[in-house]
């Protein structure tokens, strides 16, 4: 897999293959979309899941978010100019 920039709603799943970015839409002027990254696979440290907004923008406050825990995935709401976690799955 490689990086992968989503471009609206839905859910996106990932093998990552070594380093793999996936970037969330600019959350500025669109209260309310979601969207769901679940990685796919089982964690190793040779395969890292880091998620990150476009524009520069924050998520939860951080500027990235890695995901590498084997099997989980998380859904983000866009709020005012940044992603929130709303939920763990």
């Amino acid at each position: 897999t490689g990086n992968y920039t989503i471009a609206d709603e839905g859910t996106l799943y990932v093998r990552p293959m070594g380093i793999v970015e996936i970037t969330l839409p600019d959350p500025t002027g669109d209260d309310g979309r979601k969207v769901s990254v679940k990685r796919a696979d089982y964690y190793t440290a040779n395969n890292t899941l880091v998620i990150k907004s476009a524009a520069s923008k924050l998520i939860d406050g951080a500027s990235s978010f890695n995901l590498n825990m084997s099997y989980q995935g998380y859904t983000f709401e866009e709020y005012g100019d940044e992603w929130h976690i709303i939920q763990r799955f």
